[in-house]
Parts: structure tokens; sequence; C-alpha cells
């Protein structure tokens, strides 16, 4: 009897030391998992923040471009009505001459580039995917579709004076020595009979067409950008 119960404490002691040790195991590997789980999830939140804090330094960085291109665009387009009227009575100032003519060499075209490297790096990736569905959807709409459809505008306002220049125009009108480009000065009597040919006319009409829509998309992108950008910074403030 006392044997039997000799054996029944050393086994319940024994017992017990076992199952305090697999409960201070497991119990560190819990904590351990635990404390892992929370440093991932530190740097999970880091990384977040950083390409947050990148895809809004990208959209303002383009948004600060457009805003700035918008009075350019209106320019445009009241100039070359202006163009457009006085070409008619036949009485082209020099000043929207030489104007025009700078247009149609190349020096007054704004070079857009619609482009975020943080959206085009990441857009692919797990972490864009863990950005809320409101972020994600405001920066397709914005780089898939605003900026990709006015970077067309742009490109077809380019390729429709390049195509003019380099078949239409008068080759002595378009010849600049090689490093002079900022030096071109047309021939301005020539230029302005050279202006009164019907092709003028509708290469007008078609810049005037092409820049309302320029600007009309610039508008709207402008807006779609800020939407973007302040819905970055509530996410940048949540995070935080």
């Amino acid at each position: 009897m006392l044997l039997r119960d000799s054996i029944s404490r050393n086994f319940l002691q024994l017992a017990g030391r076992y199952a305090a040790e697999v409960l201070i195991i497991f119990t560190g590997i819990t904590i351990s998992f635990l404390f892992e789980q929370s440093r991932e999830e530190q740097r999970q939140k880091e990384a977040l923040l950083l390409l947050a804090q990148s895809l809004l330094s990208d959209v303002e960085t383009e948004r600060a471009l457009l805003i700035k291109d918008l009075p350019v665009s209106a320019e445009w387009v009241e100039r070359m009505d202006s163009l457009r009227v006085q070409r008619e009575s036949n009485t082209v100032s020099p000043r929207q001459l030489s104007w025009l003519y700078a247009v149609l060499t190349g020096q007054e075209m704004f070079l857009f580039d619609p482009q975020s490297p943080t959206y085009s790096s990441s857009v692919s990736t797990s972490l864009y995917g863990q950005l809320p569905d409101t972020v994600r959807k405001k920066l397709y709409t914005v780089y898939e579709g605003r900026l990709r459809y006015l970077q067309l505008l742009y490109d077809q306002q380019q390729e429709n004076i390049t195509s003019f220049r380099n078949h239409s125009m008068v080759p002595s009108l378009t010849h600049v020595p090689l490093g002079d480009l900022d030096k071109m000065q047309p021939d301005l009597e020539a230029f302005a009979r050279e202006l009164q040919q019907p092709k003028y006319g509708n290469l007008l009409n078609q810049l005037i067409i092409t820049e309302k829509l320029c600007y009309r998309q610039n508008e709207d992108a402008i807006e779609a950008m800020t939407e973007v950008a302040v819905s970055l910074k509530a996410y940048l403030k949540a995070l935080k």
C-alpha cells in the first residue's frame, strides 16, 4: 500500500514536472511567435507608410506640373483663336507670327510624363494590394485613366505639329544651323504669306480643338489627383 502510494506520488510529481516544462516551452513559443508577429506587423506598417508617402509625393509633383501647364494651355487656345481671326483679315502681328513659328518648330511644347515611378513599380506587389480599396481605385483612375488619356492628347498635339513641320512647311522656314535652335528667326514676311495658305487654317483649327481637349482633361486630372492626395493623407494619418 505504501509502495503504491509512493509510486503514485512519484508519478504525479514527474507528470507535474513534465507538464510544467511543456507549459513553459509552450508559453515561450507563444510569446516568441506573438513578438515576431508584432515585429512583422510593425515592419509591414512602416513599409506601407513609405509606400503611401512615395505615392503622395509622386501625385503632388505631377499635380503641380499640370497646374503650372493649365494657364499655358489656356494661352495657347487664346493665341490660336487670335491667329485665326488675324489670318482671316491678313493682319497677323509680328509677335503672333514669331510665337506660331516657335510652336511649329518645337520650341513651345510641354513635355508631359504621366508615369509615377512608385505606382509603376508597386502596383503588382502584395504590399500595394494592402492599401485601402478607395485609395487604389482613385490611383487607378488617375494613372490608368485621366493621365493616360491626357498623354495621348499631348502626344497627338505634338505629332500634328511635327508632321506639319516635316511635310507642309516651306523648307527655308524650318532650316536651322546645328546648335542654334534657340536662335531661330524666320523671315516674318515670307511666313505671313505662307500663313495664308488653306493648310494653315486647317492646322490652326486642329490645334485649337486638341488644346481645348487638353485643357479640360487637365482640369479633370488635377481634380482627380487632389482627391487621391486627400485619401493618401487620411490613410497616412490613420497609419501613424
